[in-house]
């Protein structure tokens, strides 16, 4: 079956994980690839990005990838953001009162533990960078779910490499996916997603198919319909060759 839309996630598969500047031209295939699925009488899908990251990050990363076809999920669900129209838009589920819910947790945090690292610009969600890594990132992630559990908050606690991510349990990458699709008009069932950590699993439960660069969980390997041999944009691209037969060039 054609697929019509990519969806990918960012940390991880369009971009290492850890910090750190790109060399001038990373971007530079992916673009290429999405002005040809853009361009008149093109069969190729559009891809566009499911992340955690906030909407500036977002309208930035999609200038950089001419990704300007489909909206973007970002905050894992909690809103969309379109470069077409620069327009972004809160999930029906992220109520001003789940607002006022995270606005009290960041600053609980700030005021609790000011060494820690937290990532700026989010509405929807808290995240926390943890540079150590291994260990450290999941001892934080039990410590923020023992905060919640105590406070009885409608949250969950996922991690990354490096990140320790708060969300609402009924805001996910999936559930907006799933309403962004309905507003477009596209069957789940023609959809592609690529991901590398659990937050992605709800992107698995939505499309037809998914892939993995190399760097990704086992978790997701494991439910994967295809996993690159490459790690992150590399492993990104040839799953574009995999699913559509075409290499990105200038």
């Amino acid at each position: 079956m054609p697929i019509e839309l990519i969806i990918c996630d960012n940390d991880g598969c369009l971009i290492p994980e850890t910090p750190g500047s790109l060399p001038p031209d990373h971007f530079a295939r992916m673009a290429s690839y999405n002005r040809q699925a853009a361009a008149p009488g093109s069969t190729l899908p559009p891809l566009t990005v499911a992340t955690g990251r906030p909407v500036p990050f977002v309208e930035m990363l999609l200038r950089l990838i001419h990704a300007t076809t489909y909206p973007a999920i970002c905050e894992h669900g909690a809103l969309t953001y379109s470069l077409a129209d620069n327009t972004a838009r809160r999930a029906p589920e992220l109520t001003p009162e789940r607002r006022a819910v995270i606005n009290d947790l960041r600053l609980e945090l700030n005021r609790d533990h000011p060494e820690w690292i937290t990532e700026a610009g989010k509405e929807g969600m808290v995240s926390i960078y943890v540079p150590e890594g291994g260990e450290v990132v999941e001892a934080r992630a039990d410590q923020l779910r023992g905060m919640i559990e105590q406070r009885g908050w409608p949250m969950k606690v996922g991690r990354t490499v490096t990140y320790v991510n708060v969300t609402f349990s009924m805001i996910d990458k999936g559930v907006t996916l799933r309403r962004m699709l309905s507003d477009l008009e596209i069957d789940p069932a023609l959809t592609l997603a690529i991901g590398d950590t659990a937050g992605d699993l709800p992107l698995r439960e939505v499309c037809g198919s998914f892939a993995c660069p190399a760097n990704a969980i086992a978790e997701l390997r494991a439910v994967a319909d295809y996993v690159s041999p490459f790690e992150t944009m590399d492993g990104v691209m040839d799953i574009l060759t995999h699913f559509t037969g075409n290499l990105a060039r200038e």
